[in-house]
């Protein structure tokens, strides 16, 4: 933050950070393993309609894979789910995890900021269910529009995307 005050970051010093940020990723999660996050269990109160019943799923930040088994446990049977990471060591991670033998999670790194990343890893217009925790507020405000037309682009009819981010005012202040 500029001394100001005003909470902006210069340009010179967010644009560093937004080259670097997958090397940043990258050393986050060799540092913290599985560590760092815990199961989000707590989306099937928050999300539940949109989970019960519904059988293919993209997770986009999936991080370690935090969400992704707790939400093959609440969807059961023959669920599935896409899941990508911008670093590629979360997505060894979530490969690593006991549950990934299953068949049913297919991981891959992205960069959900470029167009057409879904291509060849989603199939279009399946997914019934995109959860996106923590992730718009990793990104930069003139790539938003773009992440969301990627998502668009693999919902099937129907599809819902699942939003948990920083806001202000959010329970994070108080």
């Amino acid at each position: 933050m500029d001394a100001s005050g005003d909470g902006k970051v210069r340009r010179d010093v967010a644009e560093r950070l937004e080259e670097a940020a997958a090397v940043h990723w990258n050393q986050f999660y060799l540092a913290n393993g599985n560590k760092f996050y815990k199961d989000r269990h707590w989306f099937a109160g928050e999300f539940g309609e949109h989970v019960a019943g519904k059988r293919v799923f993209l997770e986009v930040g999936c991080g370690t894979g935090s969400t992704i088994y707790p939400l093959l446990d609440v969807a059961g049977g023959d669920s599935r789910v896409y899941a990508c990471d911008f670093a590629h060591e979360a997505v060894e991670l979530v490969r690593r995890h006991p549950g990934y033998p299953s068949g049913r999670v297919t991981v891959f790194p992205a960069d959900i900021t470029q167009r057409g990343v879904f291509r060849g890893n989603v199939p279009a217009s399946v997914v019934e269910t995109c959860m996106m925790v923590f992730v718009l507020s990793a990104i930069s405000p003139h790539k938003m529009p773009g992440v969301l037309e990627n998502v668009w682009g693999v919902l099937a009819e129907g599809g819902v995307v699942c939003l948990r981010d920083y806001a202000q005012g959010d329970l994070c202040e108080k």
